[in-house]
């Protein structure tokens, strides 16, 4: 009787443990459905932040585009020119060349203005200033005086834009 009773324990014992092991596979479906759950939220959250990230991206990129695209632009440009001088005083009629820096895609407008004249305290002040060739890349500009006119130099402010302001 003793090993019957030995032998019930055992097999209680087994079907204790048999019990034990259906118990945890049961529970692994469970907590497999509730990592798969948790993975789903994580992707999700990781998805939003993508695309939260993707138009702060796009964002950016089309600023700097912007910007590059206005650097590109022809922008005005300006300068000043003129002999100036006492003794030998500069000879008339005198014509400067002015670069372009850099080179317009086409023929721009021109203004100028007369900053300086220095000419003789008792003589008449005759002065002639002319645009003689303009291009995209460069003006000449051409000072004269006339009769009994005695300069001792000129300075003339120029500014060119280009025609149709991009």
């Amino acid at each position: 009787m003793a090993f019957l009773r030995k032998e019930q324990l055992e097999t209680k014992q087994e079907l204790r443990q048999a019990k034990d092991e259906i118990a945890k596979l049961q529970e692994h479906p469970r907590r497999t459905d509730y990592t798969v759950s948790v993975l789903n939220k994580a992707v999700d959250f990781l998805k939003s932040n993508l695309v939260n990230e993707n138009t702060a991206l796009e964002q950016q990129l089309t600023k700097t585009v912007l910007g590059i695209s206005a650097s590109l632009k022809e922008k005005c440009q300006s300068g000043e020119f003129g002999p100036i001088a006492f003794d030998p005083r500069p000879s008339y009629p005198a014509t400067v060349t002015i670069t372009f820096r850099p080179a317009f895609r086409s023929i721009p407008a021109v203004v100028y203005g007369l900053k300086m004249l220095d000419s003789a305290y008792n003589a008449n002040v005759r002065v002639k200033e002319t645009i003689t060739e303009l291009t995209n890349t460069y003006f000449d500009f051409r000072i004269s005086e006339w009769a009994d006119t005695v300069m001792y130099g000129s300075v003339f402010s120029w500014m060119a834009c280009p025609k149709t302001i991009t």
